[in-house]
Parts: C-alpha cells; sequence; structure tokens
C-alpha cells in the first residue's frame, strides 16, 4: 500500500514513549488523515487527550497506525511542522521508511463479556470455500450453541461454555463486536486448543485459535475493536 492509497479523513493512531522519572510511558493517541502532500509527507489533525491537543515535537518520530479498509498499516514518521489551517491544528509529518502491515497486538488480549454462538464442525466442513454455504450446513444441522467470550485478541478467544468440546476440533463462530463505526457481525471457524472442566460452575473453559479461512478481514476488525476498548478503558481511568 503507498500513502496516496489512504483516503483523508482516516483514522490514526499516534504512539510515542515518554519518560517520567525512571521508567518509560508509552502514550496511545487518536487522529486522522488530513491530506496526503506527496509521497513521503503528510498533513495529521493534532493528536487529542480526551479534549485536550497533544503537541507533536518536530524533529521527534512518532508511529502512525492507520486503520484502512486493507486493514491496520503502520509507518515511522517524524513530525517536520505545525500549524492552523482553517479550523484545523495540523502536523506535518515525513514518513520514514516503507508502509507495513501492523500486527503487533494481533496477540494482545483483553478481558470482555461477548455472547458467541459456537457450532461444531466435522473436517470435510473446512474443505467448503464458501463462509456462506458452510453458514447453511450448519443452521440445517441445528446443533448450535450459545457460550460466553470472556477475552479476545486477533489471535483467538477464550469462553466459558455449558457444553465440551474437547472432542472437537474445530467449530465455527458467530458473533458481535460493538465499533465506533457501529456493530460489525463475526463468522470465523475457530480451532480448539484446550477444553477444561470447572467443577464450582459445572460449566467448561474453551480456548479458541482462530482459522481466518476466509481472508483476514474479520482479523482486522477485531484488532480494532481491542485497540477501541482499550482506549476507552484508560479514557475513564484517566476521569477517575
Amino acid at each position: 500500500m503507498e500513502l496516496d492509497e489512504i483516503t483523508p479523513g482516516c483514522k490514526i493512531n499516534v504512539l510515542f514513549e515518554s519518560k517520567t522519572g525512571d521508567q518509560n510511558v508509552k502514550h496511545d493517541y487518536p487522529s486522522s488523515l488530513y491530506s496526503v502532500l506527496d509521497s513521503k509527507t503528510i498533513e495529521i489533525v493534532t493528536p487529542l487527550n480526551n479534549t485536550t491537543p497533544v503537541p507533536l515535537h518536530p524533529g521527534s518520530r512518532y508511529t502512525l497506525i492507520f486503520s484502512t479498509d486493507k486493514g491496520m498499516i503502520k509507518a515511522l514518521s517524524e513530525a517536520v511542522d505545525r500549524y492552523k489551517k482553517g479550523n484545523f491544528l495540523l502536523v506535518k509529518m515525513k514518513i520514514v521508511g516503507n508502509l507495513s502491515k501492523y500486527q503487533r497486538r494481533e496477540f494482545y488480549r483483553i478481558d470482555c463479556l461477548i455472547p458467541v454462538k459456537v457450532a461444531k464442525l466435522d473436517k470435510a466442513d473446512l474443505n467448503i470455500t464458501n463462509l456462506e454455504d458452510l453458514k447453511r450446513v450448519v443452521e440445517d444441522r441445528e446443533e448450535e450453541d450459545y457460550a460466553t467470550i470472556i477475552d479476545i485478541s486477533g489471535g483467538g478467544i477464550r469462553i466459558t461454555a455449558p457444553f465440551d468440546l474437547h472432542e472437537c476440533e474445530y467449530c465455527l463462530l458467530g458473533f458481535d463486536l460493538l465499533l465506533n463505526s457501529g456493530s460489525r457481525h463475526i463468522d470465523l471457524i475457530g480451532k480448539i486448543v484446550s477444553s477444561q472442566h470447572m467443577p464450582e460452575t459445572d460449566k467448561y473453559s474453551h480456548r479458541i485459535q482462530f482459522v481466518f479461512n476466509y481472508g483476514t478481514v474479520y482479523q482486522e476488525i477485531i484488532v480494532r475493536y481491542i485497540f477501541e476498548t482499550e482506549r476507552k478503558r484508560r479514557r475513564k481511568e484517566q476521569e477517575v
């Protein structure tokens, strides 16, 4: 992907570290792309900490994470200038190096409580090349059960369920994620990694790895959900 393929208005996360005492503090602030000036130079809206502008200092370097239709794109950048254009406080940024897919948080895990529909799959089901066809096969069996996702990452989930999956290798998962842009439904295949009975609740804990047989678009949505949820939680903590 090139810079001129990224649309103005695209959401950006600005990442950097600062030193407080003897500790390095990581920062992650929201921004957006204002314009692309050339193949290496862009203008971004000054990021915000709640409603307070966060100054990006010319000469300092920052990591930019672009949330695009083709996934999350990472770019190392250097602040060049700060100025106002109309009603916008802008920062001119020079991209240092090449753009790359952003996967650092693929396995970053957050706690949650999300209802999930689980359907056991046979190995032969994995040969079905169309997701809608697979969903119809599963619905015809009428063997779907409901569980709760208690933590999620870009690579998998942990669920609690009233049923055992230790003899099942794969399953079809269906659940909804609430993003800033609205609710998104996720349908994907999961591979059962471990199953454990919990006598205290008479339920089961299952770890399930995502299998992206139908492309990685759902993974990008999940990672975006993790980003947004983590940011909301940090804001609440700062307000306390």
